[in-house]
């Protein structure tokens, strides 16, 4: 048996940025997801992906424990929520397809399936015909949606729970940017959040991007945002506090 901790998230997850570059070996060696995985006594299997969204971590959650998984190994899943303002579109015509290879060559399970999908956040742009028409128009949904962007995510939380309890498998979930708005349309998706498997799920400002931001750490080798080793190593603890808080001690 091999006691393992599946880390799902976008390219925060994936330690993208630590040493200045993207994707890399060092990189995710340094993640949060992955310091904690050393902390717990677990082999880390760090699937995280830049550019994903809330729809990308729930499908390839979904397609590793469904493909990979073999029940006679100790799994925990790490589910490190992006910001719901993205989506992933299917592409259905193959001459359209647009590889997600590049920037991920350290991902522990590349998933070939990611290249069916169009991702598509605020700051992406077109990189062929194609793309430079179908972005902006996704786009616009987003922003003139962003409440139905989270109620969507909300929906990917509860799924993902409810799998997990289904399949016996344990698990914790964490915010790297935005995900919940405090709106009434949200109040009864909230209240079926297992909050005791879910690190600050409703405080956006405790977030790992932005409580490290807020804080004043600066990673001088970063064109994107993303945070340095600092952040990650202090973001680990806090994942650890939790987990020691509301798994071993209870």
């Amino acid at each position: 048996m091999i006691k393992k901790l599946l880390i799902v998230g976008c390219s925060h997850a994936a330690g993208f940025e630590i040493n200045g570059g993207f994707d890399s070996d060092t990189n995710r060696s340094k993640s949060f997801g992955n310091i904690l995985a050393h902390r717990m006594d677990r082999k880390p299997i760090n699937i995280a992906v830049g550019g994903a969204s809330n729809q990308t971590i729930t499908r390839n959650t979904l397609e590793y424990i469904t493909d990979r998984h073999r029940e006679e190994d100790d799994l925990f899943v790490l589910i490190a929520w992006s910001e719901s303002v993205r989506l992933e579109i299917p592409i259905i015509e193959k001459s359209k397809y647009q590889s997600y290879n590049l920037g991920n060559s350290s991902s522990d399970d590349f998933f070939e399936t990611n290249n069916r999908y169009l991702m598509v956040n605020l700051s992406s742009v077109g990189k062929d015909i194609y793309q430079s028409i179908a972005v902006p128009q996704y786009q616009r949904f987003i922003t003139e949606n962003t409440c139905f962007m989270e109620i969507y995510s909300a929906n990917l939380v509860l799924m993902l729970q409810n799998f997990f309890k289904s399949k016996n498998i344990e698990y914790m979930m964490c915010n790297t940017l935005h995900m919940f708005s405090d709106n009434e349309f949200m109040n009864v998706f909230k209240q079926n959040i297992d909050v005791k498997k879910y690190y600050m799920f409703d405080n956006n400002e405790l977030s790992f991007w932005y409580r490290y931001k807020n804080l004043g750490f600066k990673n001088a080798n970063a064109k994107y945002w993303h945070h340095g080793e600092d952040a990650h190593r202090l973001y680990a603890d806090e994942l650890f506090a939790f987990y020691n808080k509301n798994y071993v001690e209870n």
